[in-house]
């Protein structure tokens, strides 16, 4: 008999389907919220020179 592993190897390991949704819409949050930062932090000098005296 061949010696088997006590844990699956990865391609045998099943995906469960929420895991799969959760970091799927944990990416997504990721990327908007940087994109977010990124478009704000660009207006940022913009916005200090309109409200600087």
């Amino acid at each position: 008999m061949p010696k088997r592993s006590p844990f699956l190897s990865s391609t045998d390991a099943p995906l469960a389907k929420g895991l799969v949704i959760g970091w799927g819409v944990f990416m997504l949050f990721t990327v908007v919220g940087v994109a977010i930062a990124l478009r704000l932090s660009a207006s940022t000098p913009i916005l200090l020179t309109v409200t600087s005296p």
